[in-house]
């Protein structure tokens, strides 16, 4: 480099320091190419340099494995950090640097070899496989030739996730649960009075004949209760004492609240005696050894055990692209708020992350955080992905002063708890996801709470839920500004006999401005009233719909637009005055249900009918969302792309 150019560099340097707006230090890094930094768990090293494939690093810089070369890396806008396929990434990533605008650090998990990188929280882990007469407490089960104990080389947990011979143990519990996906499926779990459960000092004594029945005379040093109280919640409690001749747990949750006007619900997990299925597991020994009821040969073995929380950690990190990896492995406990993820930004503001093509899988947070969980981020665009089997968790939880959200195409299939969580955003799109299987207690598809603004929720699918989809407003009264909530174009499918396919939990002050529910098909199966309001919602529109059930809470106000939906029997529940609109403006149609089937099966088909009962027989009218200012914060190539039709596969368009 001649002196003439290093003055030109340094004066373009320095002229990129003054237009910053931040104290921190102006050097090179900016400048320069991109760079591709190859990443090998299997077969690379930190001593290499990591800029070919013969010279892949083990770690990824941000690692905290990471060493030599990769743990001093300096990561400039434009990087490429690539990961080789087929290959378990046995690590978790906290964001080394960010990208510049249009120059994104991007983490890649195609590319380099065949398939998809996997990034796991498990971790091998060399065991001691016993005879089950090695623990007393294994030893007095009526199955214990079934059982092995595995004496661990650290402590583990009831939430951690083990990995016997490529099967996923599941958490012995009892009552015995149809599917242990569903642990909190409160209609199996066993009911109290409410003077069993007395208040002693700073913990409870729960008494019940179920307990001693379930446990005999054997110690409970691990045992977990899964207890129901306010505010319709579960606590999972860890039993501090046992006694068998009364079937009495002592049990210590600072601030636990049971319900005193009804009865109670409580379920026993993670003990030896409550394993009754292959492939379950119960800790003893505070997590020193389990018990497993699986074909582990005695002697040496191995075993997989979750070690870390989240894939991905943001920390404040901006303009960054993570696609094309299996995501699996990841857990954390009751108090581990954001653990069990994929990819979290917490704490710290961060702009223009994109998360996509991802196959997101068996994740587990007891604290049910989100496998994406983000708060204070801007320009979030979560795309094309799969999300699968995430034991307790969500599928995405964003939440206070976030912006810009895009969530487009993604699939979510057994989710813990909610699919999809909003909560006080501005400009979100939620468009063609496909949610499948949301059956827990706090199973809902799609929810839209606190002070959200500007939120379109199009051509998505939801099926098989106790809730597809639900909003509020601010808790502490009306939000000032409109919420602009439209509702269009999806097939909502709840099944429950409680349940609903959408519903606002208006009342006690907290109610939206501004939604509009239009040509959306609006079933609940074996319920009643798929469509459930209140009153204190003001300003809406609900339109063109084909619905099976309606009620209205509290009174209506006479801002609200009631038209042109079709009803499939004439079940709704609402006020004289209101019930004559709707009796006008409306029309019943009994065989409505039966065509809103085709809907959700596996190839959704669609009859002529009841593209006509939803309006979709002819192009969208002057009366529709498409044709009116409520979508104007969406940019114009955005707009572009919105379809008319039904659901995912745009059935029923133009």
């Amino acid at each position: 480099m001649t002196v003439i150019d290093r003055i030109l560099r340094q004066t373009a340097l320095t002229f990129i320091c003054a237009g910053m707006l931040v104290s921190t230090s102006c050097t090179a890094k900016a400048i320069g190419p991109a760079r591709t930094y190859y990443i090998d768990f299997d077969g690379g090293s930190d001593q290499a340099d990591g800029l070919s494939q013969a010279a892949a690093w083990k770690h990824a810089p941000g690692d905290a494995k990471a060493q030599a070369n990769p743990g001093r890396a300096d990561l400039r806008p434009g990087d490429t950090l690539l990961f080789k396929a087929g290959v378990s990434y046995r690590g978790a990533i906290t964001l080394a640097a960010s990208g510049d605008e249009g120059q994104p650090i991007t983490y890649r998990g195609q590319g380099f070899g065949d398939g998809k990188a996997i990034i796991t929280g498990r971790d091998l882990v060399p065991v001691q496989v016993k005879p089950c007469a090695e623990a007393p407490a294994c030893a007095a089960q009526a199955n214990q030739d079934d059982l092995r104990v595995v004496e661990l080389p650290s402590p583990i947990s009831a939430s951690d996730q083990i990995v016997v011979n490529g099967t996923l143990l599941t958490l012995a519990q009892a009552p015995s649960l149809p599917d242990s996906f569903w642990y909190d499926d409160l209609a199996h779990y066993q009911a109290f009075h409410p003077a069993d459960l007395k208040q002693v000092g700073a913990g409870m004594r729960l008494r019940s004949a179920f307990i001693g029945k379930a446990l005999g005379n054997a110690a409970v040093e691990d045992l977990v209760v899964h207890l129901w109280g306010q505010p319709n919640a579960i606590a999972s409690i860890q039993a501090e004492a046992y006694d068998p001749a009364l079937g009495e747990l002592t049990l210590t949750e600072p601030g636990f609240k049971p319900y005193d006007d009804r009865d109670g619900l409580f379920s026993l997990v993670n003990h030896p005696s409550l394993i009754k299925q292959p492939f379950e597991f119960a800790t003893l020994s505070r997590g020193s050894k389990m018990v497993v009821r699986a074909p582990l040969p005695l002697g040496n073995s191995q075993v997989e055990i979750s070690r870390r929380g989240t894939a991905f950690i943001l920390a404040g990190r901006s303009h960054v692209v993570i696609e094309g990896f299996e995501i699996t492995g990841f857990a954390g406990g009751p108090k581990d708020w954001g653990s069990g993820a994929a990819m979290t930004s917490i704490g710290a503001p961060a702009d223009d992350i994109v998360f996509r093509n991802n196959n997101v899988h068996d994740l587990t947070s007891w604290a049910g955080a989100g496998a994406i969980h983000a708060t204070a981020v801007s320009r979030l665009v979560v795309q094309d992905n799969i999300f699968q089997r995430l034991w307790r968790g969500a599928g995405m939880i964003i939440g206070g002063a976030s912006k810009d959200i895009s969530i487009r195409g993604n699939t979510f299939d057994h989710v813990g708890r909610t699919g999809i969580a909003i909560f006080g955003a501005d400009r979100v799109l939620i468009d063609k996801n496909r949610l499948i299987g949301l059956l827990a207690h706090h199973g809902n598809g799609i929810s839209i709470y606190l002070g959200n603004h500007d939120v379109l929720i199009s051509n998505n699918l939801v099926k098989d839920t106790t809730r597809a989809l639900t909003f509020h407003g601010l808790d502490t009264g009306p939000d000032p500004t409109p919420n602009n909530l439209v509702i269009q174009n999806n097939v909502l499918w709840a099944k429950s006999e409680d349940g609903s396919a959408v519903q606002t939990w208006g009342g006690g002050g907290a109610f939206v401005r501004d939604v509009v529910i239009e040509g959306n098909v609006i079933v609940v199966e074996d319920g009643r009233f798929a469509l459930r309001l209140h009153g204190n919602d003001q300003n809406l529109v609900i339109q063109d719909n084909l619905v099976s059930g309606m009620v209205i809470g509290g009174t209506l106000t006479s801002d609200w637009i009631v038209r042109n939906n079709t009803f499939t029997a004439d079940n709704y529940i609402v006020s004289p005055p209101t019930e004559a609109v709707i009796n006008k403006q409306n029309r019943s149609e009994a065989r409505g249900l039966k065509d809103a089937k085709m809907l959700i099966g596996e190839t959704p088909t669609i009859s002529p009918q009841l593209c006509k009962l939803l309006g979709k027989s002819k192009p969208l009218g002057s009366g529709s969302v498409m044709n009116e200012d409520r979508l104007q914060w969406l940019k114009p190539e955005v707009r572009t792309q919105l379809v008319n039709g039904v659901g995912p596969s745009n059935l029923c368009s133009s």
